[in-house]
């Protein structure tokens, strides 16, 4: 193995440290949480890079769609992500019907599913989901569109998912952020629920498992664009 193989393999070692790192920054200081999540993705890059070296280790946010419903976070905050996984799914299943690039009826029903565990855990919040979506620009776009919140022109399916990814991510801050010094939930607490901090180490997982698809698919790993 070449010197320059090797320092890449001992970058990508520090990186993958550094993907555990950034999501306690993002666990304890909710403010980041966005920052935290772009900084952790980026960092997954550089593993991916290495594995034309060899590197074999999955680095894909993986998340457990069933340990959803066992949720102990803010109802309403989670029913509201459960808006945005299930138009996310929606979309993609209409991608998928016109050919789209990057779009499955596969990845249209782990997010369907996924906000159905969601609501699952919404205790006593009203459901916000649809029977249908406004689908007018996927269907007159279903490769490439123009994203509403930076201009940029990317592959149609990767802003459905920047898009979950934003709604999702903006929420998780919100709510962390104002029940950071609070004991108190509207989740209904039973010993089926995790506990807060599993809670939102899965969340976190979720929106960065939105990003990290998003830019797999085409959308460019700018702080900017995450962040608008």
């Amino acid at each position: 193995m070449s010197q320059s193989s090797r320092l890449l393999l001992e970058k990508a070692l520090l990186a993958q440290a550094a993907v555990t790192s950034w999501i306690t920054v993002a666990r304890q200081c909710p403010a980041r949480i966005p920052q935290s999540l772009i900084n952790s993705v980026r960092e997954r890059m550089i593993v991916q890079t290495a594995q034309q070296w060899g590197w074999t280790t999955d680095i894909t946010p993986s998340v457990d769609v069933d340990s959803l419903s066992k949720l102990r976070f803010d109802a309403k905050s989670l029913a509201s992500m459960a808006l945005a996984e299930d138009k996310a799914g929606f979309a993609l299943e209409v991608l998928a019907a016109r050919g789209g690039e990057h779009a499955s009826l596969s990845s249209s029903d782990t997010r369907r599913a996924t906000a159905a565990r969601l609501m699952s855990a919404a205790t006593g919040s009203t459901d916000l989901r649809q029977q249908v979506y406004d689908v007018t620009s996927l269907i007159s776009n279903p490769d490439s569109t123009q994203d509403q919140a930076t201009g940029l022109l990317t592959p149609t399916a990767a802003v459905v998912e920047m898009d979950c990814a934003r709604s999702i991510t903006k929420t998780l801050a919100a709510t962390a952020t104002a029940t950071a010094t609070s004991s108190s939930t509207t989740a209904t607490k039973t010993t089926r629920r995790l506990s807060k901090n599993a809670s939102l180490s899965l969340l976190l997982t979720l929106a960065e498992y939105h990003l990290w698809t998003a830019i797999q698919w085409g959308y460019p790993a700018f702080n900017s664009v995450f962040l608008t």
